[in-house]
């Protein structure tokens, strides 16, 4: 169900997704040595809000699948690269590239950004993650199960980019998908009769889990997560006073001094807050690979995530993959899946580092949010090529020498996620030979 390709270079409003706009900022939290995560943030703009407000995420409703949107096989004998999706709503539905779908003959992960409008049916271009197993009834409807480690994410952006531009589909290596879950379920011991991701992911969260509650007091991680509910509180404040001060920065002074009051207060609160923040962490458990996670920085990242529209992952001081959305309704209810891929990508990096016997170069807050503005500034100044459309939505490929990225818009234009990821794997995450 797609159309010819078009070369036409479309003009493409992004604003919402720029840091200088609509009151942006980040917040970087680093959770290990060599591991950030930078949250973008923003001041709620209520007339994109109105304009994307009917779409719906699909996403687990208690192990079950989303109400209005079926997924299952193509067909009895069932086809490998491909879903069928059926929208009986009268919302459109959203999928995210990445995402992972569980039931039917086997498990799946999705290969590109879909919007599927009410009332609409169309196929899923879907890559193999659980090797093992081609069986189960073919009208098993799927259900959204996490999102794929970090790195075969992006691995996976770049091969269905390449075959898009050579109008071969939304199709991606298969094999070398099933490659690298061996490889990450052999680097951190999960086990998987059917050679699951899903297995790797779950073996991922439940030594995540046990690492935290055996070593970290609970008293310290309220107190941190206090803390960082008072930063995200504070940064939104500022973000909007700024904002009002910029409006009445030609008004009398007996109506702009107020304002401009209560935001060099509200700054030096917000200061004052980050350094206490910065004295108060101290480090957290190790894993197998001798690396640190922290966990009261997992926490603030939690925190931090709630008032966010999206993330960008650094490992090892090199930008790998970001996901921004439209809503934050969105991103909040996919965070805690893209934040579970992000911690098992770096828990393979670090085993394989520590294997190697590489050390770990951390890198810096201020390095990385400098990065993040590069990184966002030089996307919105980039060439959007307009690519065919995937049922009622439209796919924007970023051209760009460093990253690439793929942003979905709604048939009215209206941008609903962008996905960003480095053209090539960091060097960290390669196996050496």
């Amino acid at each position: 169900m797609e159309s010819t390709q078009s070369t036409t270079t479309a003009k493409f409003d992004a604003d919402f997704l720029s840091l200088e706009h609509n009151h942006a900022s980040v917040h970087a939290v680093s959770l290990a040595d060599g591991f950030e995560m930078v949250f973008i943030e923003q001041y709620p703009d209520p007339v994109a809000a109105a304009s994307v407000s009917t779409v719906q995420m699909f996403k687990a409703q208690g192990g079950t699948a989303t109400a209005g949107l079926t997924i299952t096989e193509m067909s009895n004998a069932g086809t490998v690269s491909r879903l069928v999706a059926h929208n009986t709503s009268e919302h459109d539905f959203l999928l995210i590239a990445g995402q992972i779908v569980a039931g039917g003959k086997q498990n799946r992960g999705i290969n590109a950004d879909i919007l599927i409008g009410a009332g609409k049916s169309t196929d899923i271009p879907v890559t193999c993650v659980q090797q093992g197993r081609w069986s189960g009834p073919p009208a098993d409807r799927f259900r959204s199960s996490g999102f794929e480690p970090v790195s075969i994410r992006a691995a996976k952006m770049r091969q269905v980019q390449d075959s898009r531009r050579a109008n071969r589909g939304h199709d991606a290596n298969q094999h070398a998908v099933w490659a690298e879950i061996s490889s990450i379920s052999q680097a951190i011991g999960a086990r998987s009769d059917s050679s699951d991701l899903i297995d790797a992911l779950s073996h991922s969260s439940r030594a995540q889990s046990a690492s935290s509650s055996s070593n970290h007091d609970l008293n310290v991680a309220m107190q941190a997560e206090a803390r960082c509910a008072e930063l995200a509180h504070l940064r939104s404040f500022v973000a909007d006073l700024r904002g009002r001060a910029r409006v009445l920065q030609d008004a009398p002074p007996e109506i702009s001094a107020p304002v401009n009051e209560a935001l060099r207060n509200a700054v030096r609160r917000l200061n004052a807050l980050r350094s206490e923040q910065a004295r108060a962490i101290p480090h957290g458990p190790q894993n197998n690979s001798g690396q640190t996670i922290n966990s009261e920085k997992l926490a603030q990242a939690d925190a931090s995530a709630r008032t966010a529209r999206g993330m960008l992952v650094f490992f090892h001081g090199e930008f790998l993959a970001g996901d921004i959305f439209a809503e934050n309704a969105w991103f909040g209810d996919v965070y805690r899946d893209l934040r579970d891929s992000a911690l098992l990508s770096w828990d393979v990096s670090s085993r394989r580092r520590g294997h190697e016997r590489r050390p770990v170069e951390p890198a810096s807050d201020t390095s990385t949010e400098s990065q993040t503005r590069s990184i966002m500034r030089d996307a919105l100044q980039g060439q959007w090529r307009q690519q065919a459309s995937i049922a009622q939505g439209h796919t924007y490929l970023l051209e760009h020498a460093r990253f690439e990225g793929c942003v979905l818009t709604s048939d009215a234009g209206t941008p609903l996620h962008l996905l960003l990821g480095t053209k090539s794997d960091p060097e960290s995450l390669r196996q050496r030979n």
